[in-house]
């Protein structure tokens, strides 16, 4: 049962040592063992792109997913009253000033009576003349 697992156990020539023979299946058996780890490294680095892959997908749906809900719960709630519209006012024609008044010179003080000197002050009446 044993032998067909391990060919060097049920293929002994009795002119080999059975330690050569393997030794040399070894030898033999390193290229495939090399090309299976190769193969197994680029499967699992193939993976990972995978994952890494639908992951960022997975992301993108998770986002898309968040805008529409929060569109949906806006469509849900009711919008607030517009404010109440501001009648225009029709345009105005220009108002023309008035005119300004014209100036009253200011009043003058009341001329004295009586003598006035020639400087224009005027004089101190004395009394009894």
């Amino acid at each position: 049962m044993i032998a067909p697992l391990v060919p060097s156990l049920g293929n002994t020539a009795p002119d080999t040592a059975p330690g050569d023979k393997a030794a040399a299946g070894d030898k033999e058996a390193v290229p495939d063992l090399l090309a299976a780890q190769q193969k197994a490294e680029d499967d699992l680095a193939a993976l990972g792109r995978t994952v890494a892959d639908q992951e960022a997908q997975l992301k993108a749906l998770t986002d898309q997913l968040a805008a529409l809900t929060s569109k949906v719960e806006a469509l849900q709630t009711p919008p607030a009253p517009p404010p109440p519209p501001v009648a225009a006012e029709p345009p105005r024609a220009p108002v023309a000033q008035a005119a300004p008044r014209p100036r009253r010179p200011p009043a003058r003080a009341p001329k004295p009576a009586g003598p006035i000197s020639t400087g224009g002050a005027p004089l101190s009446t004395a009394p009894g003349r």
